[in-house]
């Protein structure tokens, strides 16, 4: 659809959709976090910081919708409740 998400300097590594197609999540790399947005138009939605230490390496969406699973480093994998509809979590 030629919609682009500004996403700066986060430098993004993975993106994962939602079952629904409402939302998606980015990981940024260099920040080391979660980036939601809305589908469609790709608004920004909310910003998870990942914790530990290391480069934002994953995402992905269960296929319920309902929780993100965000990985950082090499031995860090985080869950996080998610409102697929939303992009909320």
């Amino acid at each position: 659809t030629g919609q682009t998400l500004g996403l700066g300097a986060g430098q993004p590594n993975n993106v994962a959709c939602a079952p629904n197609s409402a939302s998606g999540v980015a990981v940024l790399r260099g920040l080391g976090s979660l980036r939601s947005f809305g589908v469609p138009g790709l608004a920004a939605g909310s910003t998870q910081l990942l914790p530990g230490t290391g480069l934002g390496i994953s995402v992905v969406i269960s296929p319920a919708g309902d929780r993100v699973f965000g990985r950082r480093g090499t031995n860090t994998v985080t869950a996080y409740a998610y409102n697929s509809a939303t992009g909320v979590w």
